[in-house]
């Protein structure tokens, strides 16, 4: 036989092997992920045997995991903690019936959420990052569609918000798997906020205030996240009222109609004229007049209709860049959000989710990793307490 590494095993009457599977550095496995496995077996002759596929559940050894379900839903958790993954339980059932509707998709396929007790436990168990991002970042949540999981922080006081939030971002992979177009920013995270059920006032503080000062962020600049600190909590406010809008005013069954076209490679606004019969002006125009604003200026298309992506650094290897740390020190609060976003807050409890604005080096990493291998994950990130 030849081992794994290529080299001419002893004979006997029985042969004892081992293969290592990394799962941490650039190989990242998330715990909660099903491995399936099979062994091709060639002995001096040629010949061939093939072990028939098996599978396990990669769990975090550190703990003693135990197990809520309800259907393909699968709660994981350790300790005297089993009321928190019930209400984690519920709040993905309770999201699955209020989004499923309109995005026009069930649960496809099994998802696998595992509630850490406490930050220091679940940093063991997320991609690496620096020492320095350590300190001044906790991460809240991660969701990896394309292995069925979630990883929350259940001693958050946002948990609700954190999780309903990221299963919208997972049932939206779902339904479009990789699309051809890609998902504007505003209507990914948009959608994700609309299926928020533990939403605070921040957004639509931040929108109202916008609206007050003459100053929304045209559509067109929001493809992805902006560029600066103080346009963030409004990015979120306006994404979340015009999805709001758009299912209100013309029902679930056209906005799934407009996901369906960007999954088959229409544009957004070829999409948008097949589902609703105008373009993205249009859409702005009709939103604009359904919140009492001002129609959109010329100079703020000028101005603002180039979409403002943050330098990448590219993790594990690839070529970087460096990404430089914005923040505000007058940033307002606001409530969890995610796709490829992190939140962070100046205490344990309150938190603006800054996407991947200019956080160093694992917000830029999410980036890469995401439009290298069809957004993998999202997270919740907020700063650490003093």
């Amino acid at each position: 036989c030849i081992g794994t590494a290529g080299e001419a095993l002893l004979p006997g009457a029985s042969v004892k092997a081992e293969y290592l599977l990394r799962t941490k550095g650039d190989r990242y496995v998330p715990p909660g992920t099903e491995v399936r496995y099979s062994y091709v077996l060639e002995d001096s002759s040629g010949g061939k045997l093939e072990t028939p596929e098996e599978s396990f559940l990669l769990l975090d050894a550190r703990f003693p995991w135990e197990e809520v379900k309800e259907g393909q839903v699968s709660v994981y958790y350790y300790g005297p903690s089993k009321g928190r993954a019930q209400e984690v339980l519920k709040t993905v059932g309770e999201t699955i019936a209020k989004m499923g509707p309109v995005l026009g998709t069930a649960l496809k396929s099994p998802v696998k959420l595992l509630v850490y007790n406490n930050y220091r436990d679940m940093q063991g168990a997320l991609p690496f990052t620096s020492e320095a991002l350590q300190r001044s970042l906790i991460t809240e949540g991660q969701a990896w569609p394309e292995h069925g999981v979630l990883l929350i922080l259940g001693g958050d006081p946002s948990v609700i918000g954190t999780v309903s939030h990221e299963m919208t971002h997972f049932m939206l992979r779902q339904a479009t798997g990789r699309p051809l177009s890609p998902i504007p920013v505003w209507l990914d995270e948009g959608l994700a906020e609309y299926g928020n059920l533990q939403p605070t006032f921040g957004y639509d503080q931040a929108l109202q205030d916008g609206l007050r000062k003459g100053r929304l962020l045209p559509l067109a600049s929001l493809m992805g996240r902006p560029g600066k600190a103080d346009d963030v909590m409004l990015f979120y406010g306006e994404a979340r009222s015009v999805v709001r809008f758009m299912i209100d005013s013309y029902g679930a069954e056209k906005l799934q109609t407009l996901i369906q076209g960007l999954k088959r490679g229409n544009t957004l606004d070829g999409a948008l004229r097949e589902a609703y019969g105008f373009d993205l002006k249009e859409l702005e125009a009709r939103w604009r007049a359904s919140i009492g604003a001002p129609p959109l200026a010329a100079q703020d298309l000028v101005t603002l209709a180039t979409p403002t992506f943050p330098p990448t650094m590219a993790p594990y290897g690839f070529a970087t860049t460096p990404v430089p740390t914005v923040m505000s020190p007058s940033t307002q609060a606001g409530p969890a959000a995610g796709g490829l976003g992190c939140r962070l807050g100046t205490g344990p409890s309150e938190g603006l989710d800054l996407g991947y604005l200019g956080l160093p080096v694992l917000l830029a990493a999410l980036v890469v990793l995401g439009r290298r291998r069809g957004f993998p994950m999202s997270c919740h990130n907020r700063t650490s307490s003093p």
